[in-house]
């Protein structure tokens, strides 16, 4: 199933995962990246080959640069034709099929992409590529970055919603 979507000019960049959403069977396709061209009605390339992926989320456009987030980190790919280019790991996780269990999200205020799976939040550097843990600790859920650069997420089962980002932003 597609799982995330952001447009780019009249480029829409996509990702699938495996797991079907509200308890649909295992998809049999690899999770898949994509790039389509809206205005003319076309494909213009789909990338299967990132290994061990079951699950692909928040396709990232920053400048001319593409980001997708998978449970351990970031995956920067060439925006114009989807072969990976680099592999930011933020995490020591195993991969699981999960029905989107990872977020992220933009900060421009900090040139940061901001990510979040399971119960921890961690932001990766744009410009050095350095990376800090943010929070950790927490449920999984919904991760918010505003354009201003806040950094929200819900901290707990509980549906609290936090300004994360004082530290960082």
């Amino acid at each position: 199933s597609i799982i995330g979507l952001v447009g780019s000019g009249d480029i829409v960049y996509g990702t699938t995962g495996v797991m079907g959403g509200l308890g649909a069977a295992l998809d049999e396709n690899p999770a898949t990246v994509f790039a389509y061209d809206v205005k003319n009605d076309k494909m213009l390339w789909k990338n299967t080959s990132l290994t061990n992926e079951t699950d692909i989320y928040s396709p990232t456009v920053v400048g001319d640069r593409l980001f997708v987030a998978v449970p351990n980190g970031v995956i920067e790919l060439n925006i114009t034709d989807g072969k990976a280019t680099s592999t930011y790991v933020m995490y020591a996780r195993v991969n699981k099929p999960g029905w989107r269990n990872v977020r992220m999200g933009y900060n421009p205020k900090s040139n940061a992409l901001v990510h979040r799976t399971g119960g921890s939040i961690a932001a990766i550097n744009l410009k050095d590529n350095s990376r800090t843990l943010l929070y950790t600790d927490g449920d999984g859920g919904i991760l918010k970055v505003t354009n201003d650069g806040r950094v929200y997420a819900v901290t707990n089962s509980s549906l609290d919603i936090s300004e994360i980002s004082s530290a960082y932003s």
